[in-house]
């Protein structure tokens, strides 16, 4: 989507899905609808133009993301990926 054309809409979403641990299908997800696809990208050392795709999210990425975004992690239960999908 050019953003150009649709102002105020995001070129991507991105959601934080977690997994239990060794289970196949999604437990929740979190939606981070204020995160710049920068700062995101900058964790994860992508460039931002070749950002998209599923990232699984180390201690660093979680805590950075527990720092900014507000959310709260419990990696002993679940394993959680950060999924960057291109909106529509």
């Amino acid at each position: 989507m050019d953003t150009a054309q649709h102002p105020g809409r995001p070129a991507a979403y991105y959601t934080v899905t977690a997994f239990a641990k060794g289970e196949d299908f999604p437990a929740y997800d979190m939606e981070l609808p204020d995160a710049g696809p920068e700062f995101l990208a900058g964790l994860f050392g992508i460039p931002v133009e070749r950002f998209a795709n599923v990232y699984s999210l180390e201690e660093r990425h979680r805590a950075a993301l527990e720092r900014t975004a507000g959310l709260t992690f419990d990696p002993a239960a679940y394993d959680y990926f950060l999924y960057v999908t291109a909106a529509g």
